[in-house]
């Protein structure tokens, strides 16, 4: 009886030491960005995109609104406050197609960031002669995953 109890103390004692090490991590849901929509000026120079959109993020419960203009020539790493400045919205790619780029949220403490690209049929937009010269809405809602 005491060989079994030896043995099985044995094995799981192997498991134990021979199992991936995880740390405590929290898995974090996706940001969910609604009326996300984004429009195209090139009338004047530098050719500007203003993207506005709602956050919603269940890993901390808040809300807010984010709104950026984006000129060419600016830097990808330019940050821009979110109504709450607690996130930050950023395009690390710019913007120089206003149907296909790159979002990253984060927030300054460093407790979450991540990115997705926004582009496909998802956007819904329309050519204007005017000013400005497209608009463009997401159809549904965007998510962008997030990690710490």
């Amino acid at each position: 009886m005491k060989s079994i109890t030896l043995v099985t103390t044995l094995a799981a004692a192997t498991t134990a030491i021979t199992a991936p090490h995880t740390s405590a991590k929290r898995d974090l849901y996706p940001i969910s960005l609604t009326d996300l929509y984004a429009s195209y000026y090139d009338q004047t120079k530098p050719e500007t995109t203003l993207v506005n959109f709602k956050l919603s993020d269940p890993n901390t419960n808040l809300n807010t609104t984010c709104n950026a203009a984006w000129s060419i020539g600016q830097a990808g790493t330019l940050k821009f406050n979110c109504a709450d400045p607690s996130y930050q919205l950023s395009f690390p790619n710019g913007i120089y197609n206003v149907e296909d780029f790159m979002i990253e949220i984060s927030r300054p403490d460093g407790s979450e960031s991540g990115q997705a690209r926004a582009y496909g049929e998802s956007w819904k937009c329309e050519k204007h002669d005017g000013y400005p010269s497209e608009t463009c809405a997401w159809d549904g809602v965007f998510h962008v995953g997030v990690s710490k």
